[in-house]
C-alpha cells in the first residue's frame, strides 16, 4: 500500500528534527503550529535541506524545491507597526467580544458565549499593544543544492557533487507515535551522517569521467573488511567489468559499488592506515573514529 502524503511529510520533518539535534542547520523549517484548543492542525514541516560544514543533505527534495538553491529564503512574519487601535495601545481587551453562538437543544434558547472578556489580553494584538502586520521578510540564504537523484529519497553533496544517496525516509513515520525509541530514524540519520563523514575520503582516478574522481570509503553497513566505491558519474563498461571481476557489486541501498577492500584495484589508491584500521575492525566507536579521520 502506498504511503500517505501526510506520513511522508511527517517522516521528512522527523528526519529534519533529528539532524537539527545533531548540529545541522535546517532550511525551510516550520515549527508545529497546531492548537488543540481551537482544533487547528498544522504540524511541523521541512523543505528537506540541511547544511553542516559545507556538506549539504537533501531529503525528499524535488526539482521545485531545488529552485531555491542559492536564493534568499522568504519568510512570513509579524512586524510591529504602531499602537493597536482597538485597545489604544494598552494591550487589554476593551470590552466583551462574543466568540461563538450556540443553540441549547433542550430549551431552544439562543445563548452567546463571550470568547474575550474586558481586561483580557487584546485579541487583536495578543496583548502586545502594537498593531501587527504580517509581511514577507528575508531569511538566510539557501546553500547550493540539487534535487534528489532518480530512485533516491535522500542524498549528500558537496559543491554540486552527489557523494551518496539512498532510500528509507518514509519508513520512519511508523515511529512518530511510539515512546519506545526510534531505531529506524536513528539508523537513517546515522547513514546520512556517515555519508557526510565520507566526504574526506581519498579520491582516485575515474576512467569514465576524468574530471569527476571516485571516492573510496568504508562500508556504510559497518561490515569489516569491505569498502564502497562512489562515482560522480556512471562509470564506463570497462570500469564496471573490472569492479565485477574484483568481486564488487552495485548497491542500490548506498548508491555505491560494494566489495572486499583487499580486492580493490590498485589504481584506486590505498586508504591511509587510520582508514584501514576502521575497515578491518569497525567496532562500536567506528563513527567517532571515522569523524577524527575526516577532520
Amino acid at each position: 500500500m502506498a504511503t500517505h502524503w501526510t506520513d511522508k511529510r511527517a517522516s521528512v520533518a522527523m528526519v529534519g528534527a533529528e539532524l537539527r539535534e545533531r548540529g545541522w542547520t535546517l532550511y525551510g523549517w516550520r515549527d508545529d503550529q497546531s492548537d488543540s484548543m481551537t482544533d487547528y492542525y498544522s504540524p511541523a514541516s521541512w523543505a528537506g535541506v540541511a547544511e553542516r560544514g559545507g556538506v549539504v543533505a537533501c531529503v525528499d527534495v524535488s526539482a521545485h524545491t531545488a529552485q531555491q538553491s542559492g536564493e534568499v529564503e522568504k519568510r512570513t512574519g509579524p512586524l510591529a507597526d504602531g499602537p493597536c487601535s482597538p485597545c489604544n495601545g494598552t494591550g487589554k481587551e476593551p470590552r466583551d467580544v462574543p466568540d461563538m453562538v450556540s443553540i441549547v437543544m433542550l430549551t431552544g434558547q439562543r445563548m452567546v458565549d463571550p470568547g474575550h472578556k474586558a481586561g483580557d489580553p487584546c485579541h487583536w494584538c495578543t496583548g502586545t499593544g502594537q498593531r501587527q502586520e504580517y509581511r514577507q521578510i528575508d531569511g538566510p540564504r539557501w546553500p547550493a543544492f540539487q534535487a534528489n537523484p532518480k530512485g533516491a529519497v535522500w542524498h549528500v553533496e558537496i559543491a554540486g557533487r552527489v557523494l551518496a544517496s539512498g532510500v528509507g525516509v518514509f519508513a520512519v513515520a511508523s515511529e512518530r507515535w511510539g515512546d519506545h525509541g526510534r531505531p529506524k530514524l536513528a539508523a537513517l540519520v546515522d547513514r546520512i551522517e556517515a555519508a557526510a563523514r565520507g566526504c574526506a575520503m581519498r579520491p582516485a582516478a575515474n576512467p569514465g569521467d576524468p574530471t569527476a574522481p571516485a571516492i573510496v570509503r568504508p562500508s556504510s553497513t559497518g561490515r569489516a573488511g569491505f569498502v564502497e566505491v562512489v562515482f560522480c558519474a556512471k562509470p564506463d563498461e570497462a570500469t564496471r567489468d573490472e569492479l565485477k571481476a574484483a568481486g564488487f557489486r552495485w548497491s542500490r541501498f548506498s548508491s555505491a559499488w560494494y566489495g572486499p577492500a583487499g580486492a580493490l584495484p590498485a589504481r584506486y589508491g590505498a586508504p591511509c592506515a587510520a582508514v584501514e584500521a576502521i575497515i578491518r575492525d569497525p567496532g562500536e566507536d567506528a563513527a567517532d573514529r571515522w569523524q577524527e579521520v575526516s577532520q
